[in-house]
């Protein structure tokens, strides 16, 4: 019983041996070569559309510096500058922050002007300060407390 477990062991142990020849050394010299190409034009294109992609980003950004120049101070080339070497971030997202930008700009022209209003037409009515409400979140309060400017909610008594 020992004895043929020992066998089979010794076997078992052969037959991975020789499987793992086998997947060391390919059946013939030509696909070995067939294998090695297959590999390299893998690892080829891989590197060609990373390598395209860097320097058509560095293309892009040197062309929009040059663009730029004219009315573009050296600081700015810098800046682009720093974002080539910095892994080549995409110019969308400064595109996206500026956008951002003039729309919270134009809100808060939008809040100024409204509260210019208000307190025109208070001033209009001749009404007393403390029913002036100058902050929009007076608009939305639940308790329909009149409140001046202020963050935190303040009930008259």
């Amino acid at each position: 019983e020992l004895q043929r477990r020992r066998e089979g062991d010794r076997e078992a142990a052969e037959g991975r041996q020789r499987q793992e020849r086998d997947d060391l050394r390919p059946r013939t010299a030509a696909s070995a070569r067939s294998q090695a190409a297959r590999g390299a034009a893998r690892e080829d294109a891989a590197f060609s559309r990373a390598f395209q992609c860097t320097t058509n980003m560095i293309g892009y950004h040197i062309h929009r510096a040059e663009t730029e120049r004219m009315q573009v101070s050296e600081r700015r080339l810098a800046d682009v500058r720093v974002q080539v070497a910095r892994g080549l971030r995409n110019q969308s997202h400064a595109e996206t922050l500026e956008v951002l930008d003039t729309a919270a700009l134009k809100r808060q022209d939008e809040g100024r002007r409204d509260k210019a209003e208000r307190l025109e037409s208070a001033h209009r009515k001749r009404l007393p300060k403390s029913k002036i409400v100058t902050n929009t979140r007076a608009a939305t309060n639940k308790l329909g407390v009149t409140r001046m400017a202020m963050d935190f909610p303040v009930e008259k008594g």
